[in-house]
């Protein structure tokens, strides 16, 4: 597994000199100099790429530490660090990780709807003029759990794999001959990970106040933690849930749209990739 860090840096223009990602026309002009592969044509500032422990890496945050700024190494808080750049962490899992792992998430899914809405877990609803009728197995907006097409659930049930079952997802504002479609809902639920969950201000994760409910991971995609006594006294189903619900506790339409992530057996999230319906998958540590 490689960790890499991104940040990208502007240079002053008179109106954003107080913004912590703004870098003086003298330290940007020097930076550009001394690293040029982080000036891309294509986009805007200085883009850092670094891999994390790395030399680069500790040669760029030294220069930037001259120049007053420090990196935050947390992914919250986000706010009221003025004196810090904030980082976005990148995970890269190789294959034999991956091989080797017997849990799995399922990693980036295709958008089967970019309007997804959740109501204690299992009921769900779905704007009907968003949906890509070219998608026959993925998620959607803030979705964790898979959502999938009439054709998508009797093809997976035809494959005998057990642990879950499949709740009907409400339509709403359906487009001519729209089919149904249907929420894969894990049976078993897992005990709580070892990872640390917190809200978005970094203080533990409260279900009666906390805001949102998020791993204290920089990186993405998260990598789950479980003991393995605790994995193993949960049977031998194919799919689980996660014990956590993530997202916000409170929307702006007045409820909570938490919701589980799913955690499937390698086997048959590679059963799922040989027949083109999921990409990636990430592995689950198992400590």
């Amino acid at each position: 597994m490689k960790l890499f860090v991104n940040v990208t840096f502007f240079q002053d223009s008179g109106m954003l000199h107080q913004s912590r990602h703004v870098l003086s026309p003298e330290v940007y002009k020097e930076m550009a100099s001394r690293w040029p592969s982080f000036c891309q044509e294509e986009r805007h500032g200085i883009h850092v790429r670094v891999e994390v422990e790395s030399r680069l890496q500790e040669e760029v945050f030294d220069f930037l530490a001259e120049h007053g700024k420090r990196p935050w190494w947390k992914k919250y808080p986000m706010l009221g660090l003025e004196r810090f750049f904030l980082l976005q962490g990148e995970r890269i899992f190789d294959q034999l990780e991956i091989a080797g792992a017997e849990l799995v998430t399922l990693g980036n899914r295709k958008m089967i709807s970019n309007m997804v809405m959740y109501h204690d877990d299992c009921d769900v609803w779905v704007d009907g003029q968003t949906i890509d009728p070219g998608t026959p197995f993925g998620g959607g907006g803030g979705s964790n759990l898979p959502i999938l097409t009439e054709d998508a659930r009797l093809f997976i049930q035809s494959g005998g794999w057990t642990g879950f079952v499949f709740r009907p997802v409400e339509i709403k504002d359906p487009r001519p001959n729209q089919g149904k479609l249907w929420l894969m809902w894990p049976e078993c639920e897992l005990p709580a990970m070892i990872n640390e969950v917190v809200d978005s201000s970094g203080k533990p994760f409260d279900p009666a106040t906390s805001d949102q409910c998020m791993i204290q991971d920089l990186y993405s995609p998260w990598l789950y933690r479980y003991s393995k006594e605790s994995v193993e006294s949960s049977g031998q189903n194919c799919v689980f849930r996660t014990h956590e619900r993530f997202g916000a506790n409170k929307t702006n339409y007045g409820y909570a749209t938490r919701k589980p992530d799913i955690i499937v057996r390698r086997a048959f999230a590679e059963w799922l990739k040989s027949y083109g319906l999921i990409d990636t998958m990430v592995p689950v540590l198992l400590e």
